[in-house]
């Protein structure tokens, strides 16, 4: 039997609603728990910051993620005028984390599932998609907004060249929507058992 299409809609909205919901009252003890995983993150992604420190604070009143890095021994011989710059310091706001989970979730719960066990399967694929969406997100952004003010202060010309710098462009532009589409959507292609196809002898 075909289900009407407000369901899913229904389903998207009651998510929604529920996530923001839970993320604003335990929102802030889930954000902690990532500092220490975007540490080690913006270390393996990048090196020319060390002793990466993430910690969550507010910005104009809003809460966020604040990244210092000591710039290492490499960039000062790249960059002889830093050498009086001890930190270097990006903000991203939290609520960016947040939006990895809701969207991932709304989305899924919009996904068909006609039994209770593919419900499920959908849900639990969405964990390693929310982790993996906004691993490619927040450290990525810290790591690219440091670097930027490095190179706009002492070599603007490598703001169009930098990888980093790039990706840092691709999310403000509309990457931090399209990571967590692209993850749902292959969280609903690993949850989703094909039908299997029974031959019959002729």
């Amino acid at each position: 039997m075909k289900r009407p299409a407000w369901l899913a809609s229904a389903r998207v909205l009651a998510t929604y609603l529920i996530l923001t919901a839970i993320l604003y009252g335990a929102g802030e003890p889930y954000s902690r728990g990532w500092c220490r995983i975007f540490e080690h993150q913006i270390g393996f992604i990048q090196s020319e910051f060390s002793a990466a420190n993430v910690r969550l604070t507010h910005l104009d009143g809003q809460a966020a993620f604040r990244f210092d890095g000591t710039v290492t021994v490499n960039l000062r011989a790249r960059f002889p005028g830093i050498s009086a710059w001890e930190q270097v310091s990006a903000w991203t706001l939290q609520a960016y984390a947040h939006n990895h989970v809701i969207l991932v979730f709304a989305l899924l719960a919009a996904w068909p599932a006609p039994t209770v066990r593919r419900r499920l399967r959908l849900a639990l694929a969405g964990i390693p998609a929310t982790v993996v969406s906004t691993s490619l997100d927040i450290p990525f952004a810290l790591a690219g907004l440091a670097i930027s003010e490095v190179y706009a202060a002492f070599d603007p010309g490598l703001l169009e060249t930098d990888l980093l710098v790039q990706y840092f462009n691709f999310l403000q532009g509309g990457g931090r929507v399209l990571l967590p589409i692209a993850a749902a959507g292959l969280a609903i292609c690993v949850a989703i058992e094909k039908p299997v196809e029974h031959k019959t002898a002729t």
